[in-house]
């Protein structure tokens, strides 16, 4: 089973022969508007198993919850208290085999996101410590644990954990460290879909054995050879047209017309690559269900970027942009459907929808420029270009240290602060201002003494499942002799016992 699972990354998307490797919990700060409102944001249960059930009537709920209620809907307990009451206590005996989060990125309120034969749909609030996909996903801000980490490491790292994604801060957030964990995106610089690390056990085997499963190109400058029976899987939908002659896709609008596509442009590629993607996973999948059927849950994120790309290029209320929106919501449930099929039917499929924040370099081109030359020489990628993609993510090198954050942070608050800017900075989940120190925090930078503090006891995971052995067994024991007393109790010693049957007969014959 080992061997097979570990194939999947070279059947799945497009490696390069570079290996990148990040970690799930890669340092973020995050630039907004203060007080921005997310009418358009939504988690909608696009489908759910019949045991485990969400209440339709249920009230909005926050983005860092979302991540407790995947868990305890998967039968895991949350790390978290979970204050959303929409999920109810379903079947302790049958959970999901599997949860699929699919996210998109860059819809506004006007495009009345919504899927047909959902099962659910919920306002989407912003939580202070989750603004972005990363925060969402994040079970524990303490140890920076995400959703896949804690499947993979509960089950000794047999789940398969997916994360898929043009964007490669979007791929992050679902990023896992397991045996079968793979995530891929677009790498910008080389433009071609790229693996976090190509370097898998069992990868040569497979790639000697069924090479014909490899996508038929690599990057962005193959595309003219592709052909009207390559894109078929993305012609599922029938508001798609494909010209190979002129590699151009036309999807109609209704009331507006048809947003034409073409496939020279990043982009416009994206946006049918990142679908074409997900839709070879799951041919991948179907062809060997025992990746699949193994006895532990599965975690997929599967992450649009391209719509928000998409707006950046034509505009916020571009025909593109509507395009865009009107193909991932025919495309989207098609995909639930292959997931449903492929789990046979026991699957969580969540679809979150993230609201358009505007362009930050056009609306704040002052700001933002000066935000630039402050962050410049801590980010993981110094290209301006990237980092203005990334908005309202700012991505920053892994080995920079907690002091050097912190600092960085603080600055960029300031230099916000002194120009009366509207916009926030978010790092490591907490908003920045300026605050007293409390006065038990010590001032020397020595760790604190926590024998001094009334901190609860601190117990090991395992402790709930020791307990409730013991517990049901006692219960067990306990009830199990109270009803052999109560039977004894009401026993008849001359008829039920045949101890003193032998001894009455025994007296009347002497």
């Amino acid at each position: 089973m080992a061997a097979k699972k570990v194939v999947l990354p070279l059947c799945l998307f497009f490696i390069s022969a570079a290996s990148i490797s990040f970690n799930h919990a890669k340092e973020s700060i995050f630039i907004e508007e203060a007080d921005k409102k997310t009418d358009a944001s939504k988690f909608i249960i696009a489908h759910s198993p019949s045991y485990v059930t969400f209440l339709p009537n249920a009230d909005a709920i926050a983005s860092d919850e979302i991540s407790s209620v995947i868990l305890l809907a998967l039968g895991i307990s949350p790390r978290k208290e979970l204050d959303w009451a929409g999920l109810l206590a379903g079947d302790v005996f049958r959970r999901p085999k599997a949860n699929v989060l699919i996210t998109v990125e860059g819809v506004t309120k006007d495009d009345n996101f919504d899927l047909a034969g959902r099962a659910a749909s919920y306002p989407f609030m912003k939580s202070a410590g989750a603004t972005s996909l990363a925060g969402v996903l994040s079970t524990s801000s303490v140890t920076q644990e995400n959703l896949a980490s804690r499947v993979t490491t509960l089950f000794g790292g047999k789940s398969l954990t997916v994360s898929a994604s043009g964007s490669e801060m979007l791929a992050a957030a679902g990023h896992a460290e397991g045996k079968h964990s793979h995530t891929m995106f677009w790498n910008q610089r080389e433009e071609r879909f790229q693996q976090s690390d190509d370097k898998v056990q069992g990868l040569d085997n497979w790639s000697s054995s069924k090479k014909e499963k490899l996508p038929k190109y690599r990057s962005l400058a193959d595309m003219g050879d592709m052909s009207f029976s390559y894109w078929k899987r993305v012609l599922l939908s029938n508001s798609v047209k494909f010209s190979p002659s002129t590699k151009e896709f036309t999807v109609s609008v209704p009331d507006k017309g048809n947003a034409v596509f073409n496939m020279d442009k990043k982009e416009d590629f994206l946006l049918f690559a990142e679908v074409d993607a997900i839709l070879q996973i799951l041919e991948n999948l179907n062809s060997d269900v025992k990746l699949v059927q193994d006895g532990v849950p599965d975690i997929f994120s599967l992450s649009f970027s391209s719509v928000k790309a998409l707006r950046r290029r034509y505009g916020d209320t571009s025909l593109q942009a509507e395009g865009a929106v009107r193909f991932l919501q025919d495309m989207i449930p098609t995909i639930v459907k292959k997931f449903t099929d492929l789990y046979n039917g026991n699957v969580l499929v969540g679809v979150l929808s993230l609201e358009w924040q505007g362009d930050l370099q056009t609306k704040y081109p002052q700001e933002m420029q000066g935000v630039f030359q402050v962050i410049r020489p801590y980010l993981s990628a110094q290209s301006v270009d990237t980092f203005h993609d990334g908005l309202p993510s700012v991505s920053l090198k892994d080995d920079l240290e907690d002091s050097v954050k912190e600092s960085l942070c603080n600055s960029l608050q300031n230099r916000l602060l002194s120009v009366q800017s509207p916009l926030r900075v978010t790092c490591g989940g907490k908003h920045r201002e300026r605050r007293a120190a409390p006065v038990t925090q010590s001032l020397t930078g020595e760790p604190p003494d926590l024998s001094k503090r009334n901190l609860a006891t601190k117990y090991t995971e395992d402790y709930p499942v020791i307990f409730n052995i013991w517990l049901w067994l006692v219960i067990i024991i306990a009830l199990s002799l109270y009803v052999v007393c109560l039977i004894m109790w009401y026993m008849d010693p001359g008829s039920d016992s045949i101890i003193y049957r032998m001894t009455s007969q025994r007296i009347k014959a002497d």
